[in-house]
């Protein structure tokens, strides 16, 4: 089988690591988030590279950000069908 050559960005690795924390109940709603420093420390990456996963995150509805406090996951809303 040949191998793919997938260029996943290091934005989407971080954003899906967290994303997966907050699926995974590991992160609920309300907690608040490690800083940007101690998330670049454990992932071994650039500050800018988690403030933008972070930032895309928030986009998505999954964060709230709150300057001088921190970032927070947010509560899940209800999914209503039409």
């Amino acid at each position: 089988m040949k191998e793919s050559n997938f260029n996943i960005s290091n934005e989407s690795i971080i954003r899906n690591a967290i994303q997966e924390r907050i699926m995974n109940n590991e992160l609920k709603p309300g907690d608040t988030l490690p800083s940007e420093n101690v998330l670049a420390d454990e992932f071994g990456m650039k500050r800018i590279v988690v403030r933008n996963a972070l930032v895309q995150l928030e986009k998505m509805g999954m964060l709230d950000s709150r300057q001088g406090v921190g970032r927070f996951v947010k509560e899940k809303r209800p999914v209503i069908e039409l």
